[in-house]
């Protein structure tokens, strides 16, 4: 039998826009009887990103936009960006759009050459044109669409086709200027996206461009006598190249970097994961980097392709949806604030639903991402004691919910009997009453032949468990399915099945009230006020506070604390001793910010800047409130209370 041990909850919190996804061009059908919608829908997909990866360098021409075919590569049906973009307004969608690079230098790529190429202007500007019609309101060349980031160019080192020194130029003199019309057309009040500007992401060095290999310029360390770059060192010095070529007005207007993450193996003895495997330890150094430079410290950090390498074919199938929940908790780990999958239908070996047009069904690599996307957004990474044995385990938090997802890491079926007392006991949440339930993903053995493709070799024998081409068969568990005499979990397991536990507590520390005060405990605590006026405070430990309706006061206390204010006029409670309190419905001139023990002369101490995409960070001292959905610029000193009396001795006047 195995325990499972929660040790606490991370800072990592799961949005929306971790469960992103591409649409390519060339392959995707966005037509109302393509049931691509549908697809999307049962993903929980809602920010696409166009027009694809490779295919935007080599085939997206962006003086004929609207083109609907392509001559590259013996010829290519492509969605023209009028149709992609009327196709997400209708289904309420948002879209970020990848600016092709490949045409905007002059001549081919010379890798043994530190100089870069000249800029070719003529189709900068016809891509500045583009970017303009794109996001104008006013401008009838495009439909109007929301669009959430411009992604300056894709993978430069391979579609691309130029030096990390090339990317830097066309970087530094692009950023700028598309800058320069987001400025302008919201200060014309004429941007698409109303006040909510959309992000200029760009991408992170890569080792593998073209300097470093053969012939190339970088071939060899610079001043070095090894014969050999470590791989920490290319890391560094890569993304040195194109951060210390950048402007401080280009640094400025920098949003967020890109990233792409393609998993080639679990880097453990059989199919358990060992230690931090290359892909994620790129990443997250890749980003250290950046965010370590001045001027870029407090960018966001996307990765807009993930997935299990399409080649890896060891890591394929049931397998590869298994990779997927590990690596979706390793861009957590990393600090990535968006995410966007690799792909939803293709006739590739990693996709989450078939060929395009099918409608078959998910695959299990789109039936596990479901199982995340349905429950997770909100919720909080947890910290537990399982990584690199027979089975793994992903942990997180949402609200008075405990979801935990178990995989078995095994080319063997197995029984695994896991201790949950650390997590429905007293210990961790003084839980006296909760319902449990689980859903299975596994192989639909009936889609199951036995043989996949494999390029290069034709049809080949598989291991059902990696498998590309099978469905995914997805069965519901009630607590008798999967609880023992003693409470323990069982779960017999085909090789690399997942399951999604899901644990809804109603005890000590699940609380509800209606009441005019309702008062937590140290621990981390559920707190959920009625109808009435209500004063609700957290203390210490990582809560979540629910004023639902009404005109209610919300103290987070010390911890990290999520506060719902609900409808009514709110006041959330801001102090030194805060902690970090995350504010997910601030209405901008009804509720209010209550700042005890400060008078109007404090407000100049406080600190205030924008926070990810659409929200703001404010400051005081060493306590922190991210306040979503409201811009710095929308805060100012009348959403604030001054107050130097002592919390008890004012609630009823803030409540009445």
């Amino acid at each position: 039998m195995y325990t499972l041990d929660i040790s606490g909850s991370t800072q990592f919190t799961v949005s929306s826009g971790h469960f992103g996804a591409n649409t390519l061009t060339h392959i995707d059908q966005v037509s109302s009887s393509s049931g691509y919608s549908d697809l999307l829908e049962t993903l929980n997909v809602n920010n696409l990103r166009f027009p694809g990866g490779t295919v935007t360098e080599q085939a997206f021409d962006v003086t004929d936009y609207d083109a609907d075919y392509s001559s590259f590569d013996g010829g290519l049906p492509l969605t023209p960006l009028s149709t992609f973009l009327e196709f997400i307004n209708d289904n309420n969608l948002s879209s970020s759009f990848v600016i092709p690079t490949r045409k905007l230098l002059l001549g081919d790529c010379d890798p043994s050459s530190s100089v870069p190429r000249a800029l070719d202007f003529e189709q900068i500007d016809a891509t500045l044109e583009l970017v303009t019609k794109l996001l104008s309101e006013s401008d009838p060349s495009l439909p109007n669409a929301s669009i959430s980031a411009i992604e300056i160019g894709n993978e430069y080192w391979g579609a691309a086709n130029m030096t990390t020194a090339e990317y830097a130029l066309v970087v530094d003199y692009l950023v700028p200027r598309i800058k320069e019309i987001v400025d302008r057309l919201a200060g014309e009040g004429d941007l698409v996206t109303g006040t909510i500007q959309p992000g200029i992401i760009v991408q992170v060095g890569q080792p593998w461009a073209p300097e470093f290999k053969a012939g190339g310029y970088l071939e060899l360390p610079p001043h070095s006598t090894e014969t050999t770059w470590k791989w920490d060192e290319k890391i560094s010095y890569v993304n040195e190249i194109i951060t210390s070529n950048l402007s401080d007005t280009t640094k400025v207007a920098i949003d967020g970097v890109v990233h792409h993450y393609y998993l080639k193996d679990n880097g453990g003895e059989g199919g358990q994961w060992g230690g931090q495997h290359f892909e994620s330890v790129s990443m997250s150094s890749s980003f250290d980097h950046w965010i370590s430079q001045p001027g870029l410290e407090n960018i966001d950090f996307h990765v807009t392709e993930w997935n299990v390498n399409s080649q890896s074919y060891d890591q394929l199938g049931m397998k590869a949806a298994s990779n997927n929940l590990q690596q979706f908790e390793n861009m957590l780990r990393a600090g990535v604030d968006s995410a966007q999958i690799w792909a939803v239908q293709h006739n590739t070996t990693n996709d989450l639903s078939g060929r395009p047009g099918e409608n078959s069904g998910l695959t299990t690599q789109g039936a596990v991402f479901a199982l995340m996307s349905d429950v997770l957004v909100g919720s909080t990474l947890l910290d537990d004691n399982y990584f690199g044995q027979e089975f793994e385990v992903s942990a997180y938090q949402n609200t008075s919910v405990i979801h935990v997802f178990v995989t078995l890491r095994s080319d063997a079926a197995n029984t695994i009997t896991l201790n949950m007392d650390d997590l429905l006991g007293e210990e961790f949440l003084s839980a006296v009453d909760f319902s449990i339930q689980a859903t299975l993903v596994g192989v639909d053995q009936a889609t199951s032949d036995g043989m996949h493709f494999v390029r290069g070799a034709g049809m080949l024998p598989v291991e059902i468990y990696n498998e590309h081409d099978v469905l995914a068969s997805i069965t519901e568990l009630s607590a008798e399915h999967i609880l023992d005499s003693d409470g323990n979990i069982v779960l017999s397991l085909d090789p690399y099945e997942v399951v999604r536990i899901d644990v809804t507590f109603q005890g000590e520390n699940a609380k509800y009230g209606s009441a005019i005060e309702l008062e937590g405990t140290g621990n981390s605590d559920f707190l959920f006020a009625g109808a009435g006026d209500d004063w609700i405070r957290g203390l210490a430990g990582n809560d979540y506070i629910d004023g639902n309706e009404g005109n209610d006061i919300l103290d987070g206390g010390a911890g990290i604390d999520r506060l719902l204010g609900g409808s009514g006029a709110d006041v959330f409670v801001f102090a030194d001793d805060s902690g970090l309190d995350i504010v997910y419905d601030f209405e901008d001139g009804v509720d209010r910010i209550a700042l005890f023990g400060s008078d109007e002369a404090d407000f100049d101490e406080i600190q205030i800047t924008q926070y990810g995409d659409g929200g703001s960070l404010i400051q005081l001292g060493d306590s922190l409130m991210i306040v979503r959905g409201t811009l710095p610029e929308q805060i100012t000193i009348d959403d604030f209370v001054f107050l130097n009396d002592e919390f008890v001795e004012v609630a009823n006047d803030l409540l009445f």
